[in-house]
């Protein structure tokens, strides 16, 4: 019997998906937004900055890196989520 091969490539990466190694934390937003729990957690940590981000926005980035387990620290889990930020952000109700 023979087989047909299909090859398959791409060069680009489609800037609105969210990449597979982030799916897993962009799942967890979802019900805590639903549930109201952000909306309190933002009210119990305020950070006030002029021109930066609030005390949630730096809480959500944490909550993302260690509910995925990063192990190659920040800075490459900021490569990875930052130019997906606003996608991430949206699905927890926030810009």
């Amino acid at each position: 019997m023979a087989f047909e091969g299909l090859n398959v490539s791409f060069s680009d990466e489609d800037a609105a998906r969210i990449p597979d190694v982030l799916l897993r934390g962009a799942l967890t937003l979802l019900p805590l937004a639903r549930g109201g729990a952000l909306s309190k957690l933002a009210e119990l940590v305020r950070i006030r900055r002029s021109g930066g981000f609030c005390g949630l926005d730096v809480w959500l980035f944490l909550w993302m890196y260690f509910v995925l387990g990063f192990i190659t620290g920040m800075k490459r889990f900021w490569e990875v989520a930052g130019p997906r930020s606003d996608r991430l952000a949206a699905l927890a109700g926030r810009t």
